[in-house]
């Protein structure tokens, strides 16, 4: 078949709808359109008879790759896949969690609102049976169990109800089984349920025809005929494309392309569609000038300066933009860096530890990151909204702070009447909030993103997950934190290698600190930065990037889960662990010495945690997925 790679239990289901945005939908200035996407991909079914004679191979590639389309046009999207049902049972995609999904999803959407669901996995159609299905992963494939599979009649029923405003089907299916017990023709436009009125739908294949996949197009032929479509090939001179425009391209392409890889096979894409109203269109992406470069490591704060005005200027923003409450945020370019320290590091004192192996790192989009970090303020203003209360304060067992005993020593321990409102020192609203745990910090960042009408970035479970490519807040990834703490430098700090020019950039164990703790001469610098516990963010000089305190003042949570070593191979975009039991922060704080506070340092504490010198910033990636 010429490398070709069929299953003939059927190949790949993908249905899609695609959320396409109505023109000029705003009010003052402010786009009243919300997108959503659910997509899920299935290739590891439960049950035998999906599984043979050979499994499928690319349906969480579809998955992914079209997650990855969708999240550039701006949309809120859910993933469930194998890969993330291995660490997290609430995105398995079974049945139950698949219907989950979706009634969720269309259950927020309003008037003029955008979705997308996307399916990728087997199908199957039934003797004297009007409906088609789509096969979860724990799908029993027979006639009498059609209970176990995603109805499409039912998915159709929820569009129909659904208050949103365009309902695109992309269906890529094909089950052809010899057993009439299992199944007859997979789902085509001729033998499937059809659509209901206001919901337009593109089917990979016509009656009696089979879908394939191919080695060298990674994905099924429907599929990447799609993908390509929506990337720009299936654009108008708008560059627009419309669901007719796409049709027309997919129905021309994917024959051209069987006759290229699969000669002896016909494949014809067929559409129905009972589209009414203004045309539905999906804005794409083509720049009228190149893609800037990223930076690459080391590079000065001019350079720094210049990168991001380069990259404000071509996503049509500022280097810096102020949200809707008042936080300012650096526009932090892409590049690449030299991530982790030298095992020289600050040479005969041995600050360099063993898991800072040295590894090249490219971040390959813009992401943004708050100037500073989370004040005492700003918490309080959505514990207030959200009526929250932190971990501390529901397990009753406190947080932690230096409590002064009889002989005049300071010991650092657990209390209740130590909160993130008492943190054993005095603080104004201006600095930092500390004795925040991870999951706190989580909490904060979903209620930031409701505030500023984005979608959520974690959903809450029985642990906290990322979905994958949200646009609300969150916490920075520890790679995104150290390129944007050095801002293009490769010492031990983001200025050099001067242990107490500290003071100059940051609040850490210094003087005041010491003679209010009266701590070892070792454990401090000797300069005073005019502060023993916290400091009003953004009181000391800002890196090349415009930020402020990313050595000193208050430890910062990241997103990672902690790995014990980086390895020392080239990575692009990474997250760390896929699971564990600590959560990384970064920094230092205004309780550490300098070897705590180097650009490369890391430390880790379960995500329940918290201490009087450990709070968080936040960042987004308005621009493009973080994976």
């Amino acid at each position: 078949m010429n490398g070709s790679r069929f299953s003939p239990a059927g190949l790949v289901l993908v249905m899609v709808l695609i959320g396409l945005s109505w023109a000029n939908a705003q009010e003052d200035g402010k786009n009243l359109v919300q997108k959503y996407a659910v997509i899920v991909g299935i290739e590891d079914y439960e049950h035998e008879n999906l599984r043979l004679p050979q499994p499928l191979k690319y349906p969480v590639d579809d998955a992914e790759a079209l997650s990855d389309v969708l999240i550039k046009s701006g949309y809120d999207v859910t993933l469930l896949t194998d890969n993330l049902g291995k660490t997290d049972r609430l995105l398995e995609p079974n049945k139950e969690n698949i219907d989950r999904a979706i009634k969720m999803v269309l259950a927020k959407c309003q008037r003029d609102d955008l979705v997308v669901v996307a399916f990728a996995g087997h199908g199957l159609q039934f003797d004297e049976q009007p409906d088609a299905y789509f096969c979860p992963k724990d799908a029993r494939p027979f006639k009498n169990k059609t209970e176990t599979l995603v109805s499409m009649t039912a998915v159709y029923s929820e569009l129909e109800a659904s208050n949103a405003a365009v309902k695109i089907v992309l269906i890529d299916a094909c089950r052809s089984d010899p057993d009439p017990a299992r199944g007859r023709d997979g789902l085509n436009a001729d033998n499937a349920p059809r659509p209901p009125r206001g919901v337009g739908a593109l089917f990979s294949c016509s009656a009696g025809q089979r879908s394939f996949e191919h080695d060298e197009l990674q994905h099924g032929v429907f599929f990447s005929c799609v993908l390509d479509g929506l990337a720009g090939k299936a654009a108008d001179r708008n560059n627009m494309v419309t669901f007719d425009d796409l049709s027309k391209y997919v129905r021309i392409e994917v024959p051209v392309r069987m006759k290229n890889l699969i000669p002896q096979r016909v494949q014809s894409p067929n559409m129905k569609a009972d589209l009414v109203g203004v045309p539905v269109l999906l804005e794409i992406f083509k720049p009228s000038s190149p893609i800037p470069a990223g930076l690459v490591a080391p590079f000065s704060a001019l350079e720094a300066a210049a990168s991001q005005a380069v990259w404000a200027e071509y996503h049509d923003t500022q280097p810096v933009t102020t949200n809707d409450v008042g936080m300012k945020f650096s526009l932090i370019p892409p590049g690449e860096f030299m991530m982790g320290s030298p095992e020289s590091e600050l040479g005969d004192t041995g600050e360099h530890k063993e898991d800072e192996q040295l590894h090249r790192v490219t971040l390959t989009q813009p992401f943004l990151l708050c100037q500073t970090e989370i004040t005492k303020g700003q918490f309080a203003a959505f514990v207030q909204d959200a009526g929250f209360k932190t971990e501390s304060e529901k397990d009753g067992k406190g947080d932690y702070g230096y409590e002064k005993n009889s002989a005049g020593s300071y010991l650092y321990e657990q209390d209740p009447k130590f909160s993130w409102k008492n943190p054993e020192f005095t603080q104004r609203d201006n600095e930092p909030v500390v004795n925040v745990s991870w999951n706190d910090a989580v909490a904060y960042c979903n209620w930031l993103s409701k505030k500023e009408g984005l979608p959520e970035y974690y959903r809450i479970g029985e642990s906290s997950v990322r979905i994958r490519g949200g646009v609300g807040y969150r916490l920075p990834t520890e790679a995104e934190w150290e390129y944007a703490c050095r801002a293009g430098s490769e010492t031990a700090y983001q200025f050099g290698d001067d242990n107490e020019e500290l003071a100059e950039v940051g609040n850490v164990v210094d003087a005041s600190c010491k003679a209010k703790y009266n701590w070892s001469d070792s454990d401090t610098i000797t300069a005073d930065d005019g502060y023993a516990n916290t400091s009003p963010v953004g009181s000391f000089r800002a890196n090349g990037f415009g930020l402020h305190d990313m050595h000193g003042n208050e430890w910062e949570w990241c997103w990672d889960w902690y790995r014990e070593a980086y390895g020392t191979a080239s990575v692009s975009d990474p997250v760390g662990a896929d699971s564990g039991s600590f959560r990384v922060y970064r920094g230092g704080s205004w309780s550490n010495g300098p070897r705590s506070c180097r650009s490369a340092d890391r430390d880790k504490d379960d995500p329940s945690d918290r201490d009087s010198n450990l709070g968080f910033r936040v960042a987004s990636s308005p621009f493009g997925p973080v994976k």
